[in-house]
């Protein structure tokens, strides 16, 4: 009996104590206050030295975009300014390959926006393919070889950085002019005179049946 009644007696302060741990009291008041970081206040207070002592070190945002406008204004090449000839906006290829031909649909217009002759493109095409090419009637291109667009996009890029792009101003405003047997890129801007590598074709197997090689031979 008496071991019943202590066990009780027990039991209860045990759950008095788990309910005071458990289930204490909590003073907002003495709860541990967060500092604010050391590094937010020295980059504020320096901040706020540095627009003390030079106002104009921190731009305002109605400076940046006036800034930003003014950048893309000088480097838009649909505006008129003089840096425009340092852009070079050509149409994408129109090109249809027909059975072991392509046929390169706007080729007059690329020569004539890029300001030269169409044979001397027709001549590097050839050089690069290592293939024959024509102009006809309409001012097509066509090529004795089935080419990729990509392929020809390339070919026509290279043509353009060394034949017709300025290598001191970096201009497309030039011509291109022969002179005892050399060839030179005049720029109109810078007037720089640089001196380019002629256009020679490769070797070029004769894949053509023997009857016509006969034939051709004989007349």
């Amino acid at each position: 009996m008496i071991y019943k009644k202590f066990k009780l007696m027990m039991t209860k302060t045990s759950l008095a104590m788990m309910s005071d741990a458990v289930f204490g009291t909590f003073d907002p008041l003495n709860a541990k206050k967060i500092t604010p970081h050391i590094r937010n206040d020295v980059g504020i207070k320096l901040e706020q030295i540095l627009l003390r002592e030079n106002p104009k070190l921190i731009y305002p945002y109605s400076d940046m975009l006036d800034r930003c406008v003014k950048q893309i204004n000088e480097h838009n090449p649909l505006n008129n300014g003089s840096n425009n000839d340092k852009f070079l906006h050509l149409p994408s290829i129109k090109m249809k390959k027909v059975g072991k031909r392509t046929i390169f649909h706007n080729f007059s217009e690329i020569c004539s926006i890029i300001k030269r002759d169409r044979e001397h493109l027709k001549l590097y095409i050839c050089s690069e393919q290592n293939t024959n090419a024509s102009i006809d009637a309409t001012g097509q291109l066509c090529i004795g070889y089935r080419i990729d667009q990509s392929n020809l996009e390339k070919i026509i890029a290279k043509y353009i950085k060394n034949y017709v792009k300025c290598r001191a101003c970096g201009s497309y405003e030039t011509h291109l002019i022969k002179e005892s047997r050399v060839s030179f890129i005049i720029c109109s801007r810078c007037s720089a005179q640089s001196q380019v590598k002629p256009i020679k074709m490769g070797f070029k197997a004769d894949v053509s049946k023997r009857k016509f090689r006969d034939k051709n031979a004989l007349i």
